[in-house]
């Protein structure tokens, strides 16, 4: 009995220590110059990880001022995101106030940070945060690089260009060495997954594919079952992701056929992310596991294409991780994949007319001919498209203007055949009444060389103003979120 009180008091003595270490640190900020949000958001360090999922709004007050706490034991990087801007700080736990202030008459929308480490602060805002998975970046590493060590030897030196402003900064006692550390931390994971990404490109190229594999291997030199070198990276999840993939294709021994041979009837049922986690819970655990399923989950379920699947997954999360403080996150997004599922039980109502003669309509003069009398606002969507069903949010704002103006709205999806249920579900869930067309091939052809790109490209979500005699008008309209701007484009038809 002794010894279980004397445990009993040993574990509360470490949990009152470990709560005693955190810190309240309070951002005080303030927006200056035109057209002020009304609100910012910005990430919760869950820890000590950083995803740009997790994350709390606050709003701004007449003035442009908001004010916000965190709870911090270690330091740790915080997002900042309004509209579709994105900054970045490192707050440590010893600094209990900042003060920040968003000029937007600047270029770029310019953050200062009024505290110690503000020049530091102003570095890492200038870091290359593209996604390191993207082709603008490979791209530019395997420029004019003949062998895979000169791309290796680019990453490295890309990489120590960007410390180095940091590192004077640290020389000269202008920022702390936590800051630094961090920051350092940040950019060793951004450029490993970098690595990774092009060792995995030349294994097709090169001749010597073991030398490749070897290389692709270092990249995650730091990685173990516990995997928390890069915790405190904004890049981690994206590292861990590729660490996945390196280790799923190792054990097909890098035959990428065999391994796409077996994803391909996986992936067809329905059961692709549960794969994804069950290879996570061979070769990760503890605070990294939980992380890693959580912002997995989160960012399946962001893009909005409605997978079953993911429903079972995050009940299975809440009893693999019950305490788990990323659940409340989660759940909005779980919560509207449930109610999904709920509304495409139910019929079509009379105010959604489909096009009957779709696979005769070759080009966008063919389709403004039949609504032809009225303006038309054209939305040019797809299933697939996240940031398309983002703007569907603002449909209620959208069909009151158009009522207003007396504006007929045609959705015209590019989605594939074989997406036609996705499609009509789609318009049940989020009720979007006017027009609608599914573009066969021919008028997909017309549509990207309407757009203009050089590359054949087209970019959605995309919106076309038509006047009433079937002209274009504005060839890329203001998008619903936009109301105020697309009234005034209305005005003038």
């Amino acid at each position: 009995m002794k010894i279980v009180k004397l445990l009993s008091v040993v574990l509360l003595v470490l949990v009152l220590s470990s709560c005693s270490q955190e810190k309240i640190v309070t951002i005080k900020g303030k927006f200056i110059g035109d057209k002020i949000p009304e609100s910012i958001d910005y990430t919760i360090p869950i820890n000590r990880t950083v995803f740009w999922g997790f994350k709390e709004t606050v709003s701004l007050d007449s003035m442009g001022n908001f004010e916000f706490s965190l709870k911090l034991s270690e330091t740790t990087f915080i997002s900042l995101q309004y509209e579709n801007i994105r900054k970045y700080m490192i707050i440590e736990p010893k600094i209990k106030f900042y003060e920040i202030t968003f000029d937007l008459s600047k270029m770029g929308n310019e953050l200062f940070v009024n505290s110690i480490n503000n020049e530091g602060q102003k570095v890492i805002n200038e870091f290359n945060y593209f996604p390191p998975n993207s082709i603008r970046v490979t791209k530019n590493i395997e420029k004019d690089m003949a062998s895979i060590d000169e791309m290796i030897m680019k990453i490295h030196e890309t990489k120590h260009k960007e410390l180095n402003p940091l590192k004077k900064l640290l020389d000269d006692e202008k920022i702390s060495p936590d800051f630094f550390n961090t920051a350092k931390t940040d950019r060793e994971c951004y450029y490993s997954i970098v690595q990774a990404i092009i060792c995995a490109n030349q294994m097709t190229k090169v001749d010597n594919k073991e030398y490749s594999q070897k290389l692709w291997e270092t990249s995650y030199h730091k990685m173990n079952k516990g995997g928390e070198s890069f915790f405190i990276s904004t890049f981690f999840n994206t590292y861990l992701e590729k660490y996945l993939e390196f280790t799923s294709l190792k054990s097909f021994e890098f035959d990428t056929d065999e391994y796409i041979k077996k994803i391909r009837p996986i992936y067809e049922n329905g059961k692709y992310h549960s794969y994804v986690i069950d290879e996570a819970k061979k070769v990760l655990e503890g605070d990294v596991l939980e992380f890693f399923i959580a912002s997995y989950i989160y960012y399946s379920a962001f893009q909005k294409k409605y997978e079953k699947e993911l429903i079972s997954l995050f009940n299975q999360f809440k009893i693999d991780f019950p305490n788990s403080r990323y659940q409340k996150y989660i759940y909005p997004l779980i919560e509207e994949l449930l109610l999904y599922y709920e509304k495409i039980e139910g019929e079509l109502s009379e105010e959604f007319t489909f096009f009957e003669n779709g696979d005769d309509l070759y080009t966008l003069l063919d389709v403004t001919e039949l609504l032809k009398g009225k303006p038309i606002y054209i939305d040019v969507w797809a299933t697939w498209c996240g940031p398309c069903k983002k703007e569907f949010e603002n449909k209620k704002e959208l069909d009151s203007l158009l009522k207003k103006y007396n504006v007929q709205m045609l959705y015209l999806s590019i989605d594939d055949e074989n997406k036609i249920a996705e499609w009509e579900n789609t318009i049940k869930f989020y009720d979007l009444g006017g027009y609608h067309l599914r573009a066969n091939q021919n008028l997909k052809n017309n549509m990207e060389k309407l757009f203009g790109r050089e590359d054949g490209a087209m970019v959605i979500p995309w919106y076309i103003l038509i006047d009433e005699n079937g002209n274009i008008v504005e060839k890329f309209a203001n998008r619903p979120s936009q109301i105020k701007e697309l009234e005034k484009m209305l005005t003038e038809l």
